[in-house]
């Protein structure tokens, strides 16, 4: 008799361990939770100069500067919302750009983020 209770109370405590670690885990894996935002070019093989802001924080508010070989050239501000992916197009020829590497700076509250290219 003692044994079954045993074996009962093993696999009820195991099976709710699993069921608090999954609900654990899927909120983990929300970008959302996470207070993040990212800075990426959509293709970055290619000459493509435009750069998306994915934001999943509470900051709302970018600004972005675009530079080649150190002097900026371009900058703005962007408004982006919780869970939004904003594309920013720098309408700037790739022509100029040629054997400069290239950077772009954005700042959110104090936090600084930068992608690099290089024009050959």
């Amino acid at each position: 008799m003692n044994n079954k209770t045993i074996i009962f109370s093993t696999i009820f405590f195991l099976m709710l361990s699993f069921v608090f670690l999954a609900i654990v885990e899927k909120k983990a894996s929300d970008p959302n939770n996470q207070n993040i935002w990212m800075l990426y070019f959509e293709n970055p093989q290619n000459q493509a100069i435009d750069f998306k802001i994915e934001n999943h924080s509470s900051n709302v508010s970018f600004h972005w500067q675009f530079a080649a070989d150190k002097t900026i050239i371009k900058e703005g501000n962007a408004i982006v919302s919780l869970g939004e992916t904003k594309n920013i197009p720098v309408s700037i020829s790739v022509p100029e750009l040629a054997g400069k590497k290239i950077t772009i700076s954005v700042t959110s509250d104090s936090k600084v983020k930068e992608i690099y290219k290089n024009f050959p």
